[in-house]
């Protein structure tokens, strides 16, 4: 593998691995198989959504504790 020869060789391989790469995903997508870290954990969009939920609870909270600040200490006051 010198020279030019060598230079063929590496680029026939090179094209051959990309056919097989091609004909995989081809036929992973008609599959529809995913990678085992693509595939999200069960429990973990019950824990999005309860994150979720949870930052609109203190988001509130925090918005409640704002507004009774401002009527307690008025709106030029430090707190």
């Amino acid at each position: 593998m010198v020279g030019n020869e060598g230079r063929l060789v590496n680029i026939a391989h090179g094209e051959l691995v990309e056919k097989e790469l091609d004909a995989m995903i081809e036929r992973r997508s008609r599959n529809g198989e995913v990678e085992p870290d693509e595939k999200e954990a069960p429990w973990m969009e019950s824990a999005r959504r309860y994150n979720a939920r949870r930052q609109e609870e203190m988001r509130a909270a925090w918005c409640c504790t704002m507004r009774g600040r401002r009527r307690v200490c008025g709106p030029f006051s430090r707190p």
